[in-house]
């Protein structure tokens, strides 16, 4: 999932804002955490890859290019795996911290103090958010997937049999009968 590293940065600011309130950003810039403007340009661009890649998907789907299995696992499975996922990208970024900033204290201090344990519940409304939204991705993609099964026609299809229409000149002789009717004069 592309929007996997946004998410991690949103648990680390919601971590931020939920320990220290209104004074979010100055723990933050107090804390040495300057990389954190970049990585927010780097991870909104990840979630606006992912969300390109989902609906050129989905078009994919739409328009029968593309068959489609849905694996359906229960959304509190998805969203338990999503904190799981969250908090351990959380402890990562953490560690990464340390290894960039020396200054800082030990890598579980770190997770832990400064309000840090604030991070499981924030992981937990992340992972509500984004669990939320795939659990309605694989909703749109199924819906597109059975509209496909039912057979309406596509853009691609009213295409290709415009392009691929069985017209035959008409050849009378051919078929040893004459185009046309014998003339008036000649019947009586």
């Amino acid at each position: 999932m592309l929007a996997l590293p946004g998410a991690v940065l949103a648990v680390h600011e919601l971590r931020y804002v939920l320990a220290y309130g209104s004074h979010a950003a100055a723990q933050l810039s107090a804390h040495g955490d300057h990389y954190v403007a970049s990585a927010t340009v780097v991870a909104g661009a990840l979630v606006a890859i992912s969300i390109g890649v989902a609906a050129l998907r989905l078009v994919a789907i739409w328009r029968g290019r593309v068959r489609v299995e849905i694996v359906r696992a229960p959304l509190w499975v998805l969203w338990l795996g999503l904190v799981l996922v969250l908090f351990a990208g959380f402890c990562a970024l953490e560690a990464l911290e340390l290894v960039f900033e020396p200054h800082r204290v030990a890598a579980g201090a770190a997770i832990l103090s400064s309000g840090g344990w604030w991070a499981v519940p924030a992981a937990a409304v992340v992972a509500a958010v984004m669990a939320l939204l795939v659990h309605g991705g694989r909703a749109l993609l199924g819906a597109a997937a059975r509209r496909r099964v039912v057979g309406q026609p596509t853009v691609l299809s009213v295409a290709h049999r415009a392009f691929h229409c069985d017209i035959r000149p008409h050849q009378p002789m051919a078929t040893c009968a004459a185009g046309r009717a014998p003339p008036l004069a000649e019947l009586g």
